[in-house]
């Protein structure tokens, strides 16, 4: 089993750990109300749903935070009818012990030249971690699967209109601004987009294109907190899909 090719390290004292040491964490005792889903649980019954809707596993990374009370991991998948692309499809999980998010699935991209990652949509998996949670897990996770299955297939339709709409150096500019104002990026990360665009790492990068510019933003936030991450590259692909027309907006000047 490969790993994702470049860690995860989740900030705040989270790391990249191995699946053992993800299962070695402890899980709180339940209460009347609420019962914690182990980390473990949610990733082999991930694990098992994927397969039973023939997706392969062909890379997977987890990280912990918190002492081991959030969890993070990705699974690089794959389909028999898939075709050859300079990215793949990702499955992000997140769980926590601490209550401060619940248990989902997010559909994601890694671009294999830089490992730059993104999210387009998260599924919740049940409202609350009850003491049903853990018998309709299973289930939870299959149509979650099958939610991610869509947003893969509009991942695929944005990646193309990205890489086929030109962005001038003004418009690049107006929407760095505007990614702040969303909250896709602090001001001290600003100065790293506009250098990541101006002055590519990678030769796929260099045409003045949307998709150049959106992996200017994932290499910057990349190196941020990855449990933000589903949230800031979500608003991130919906900034871009507006102004690429993908998705109904205001005329921009």
């Amino acid at each position: 089993m490969q790993m994702l090719r470049k860690p995860l390290c989740l900030h705040a004292g989270g790391a990249l750990v191995t699946l053992d040491q993800v299962r070695e964490a402890t899980t709180p005792e339940a209460t009347a109300t609420w019962l914690p889903l182990p980390h473990s649980q949610l990733i082999d019954t991930t694990r098992k749903s994927l397969a039973n809707v023939g997706l392969k596993i062909v890379a997977e990374q987890h990280a912990l935070a918190k002492e081991g009370n959030r969890y993070f991991g990705l699974f690089g998948v794959t389909s028999e009818s898939a075709e050859p692309k300079d990215y793949g499809w990702v499955v992000g999980m997140r769980n926590s012990h601490d209550q401060t998010f619940r248990a989902s699935l997010v559909a994601g991209s890694n671009v294999f030249v830089c490992d730059n990652l993104a999210f387009n949509g998260e599924v919740n998996i049940g409202h609350k971690h009850t003491n049903r949670l853990l018998d309709k897990l299973p289930g939870l996770v299959t149509g979650a699967i099958h939610k991610l299955t869509d947003c893969w297939f509009s991942l695929d339709k944005q990646i193309a209109a990205y890489k086929d709409f030109e962005i001038k150096s003004v418009e690049a500019d107006h929407l760095c601004v505007q990614a702040m104002d969303l909250g896709i990026i602090g001001c001290t990360a600003l100065p790293k987009v506009l250098k990541a665009w101006r002055k590519p790492e990678h030769e796929a990068f260099e045409p003045r294109t949307a998709w150049s510019l959106f992996n200017a933003f994932t290499g910057v936030l990349r190196d941020g907190n990855v449990a933000e991450l589903p949230r800031r590259t979500e608003r991130l692909h919906g900034m871009v899909d507006a102004w690429t027309g993908l998705v109904s907006s205001k005329k921009h000047s």
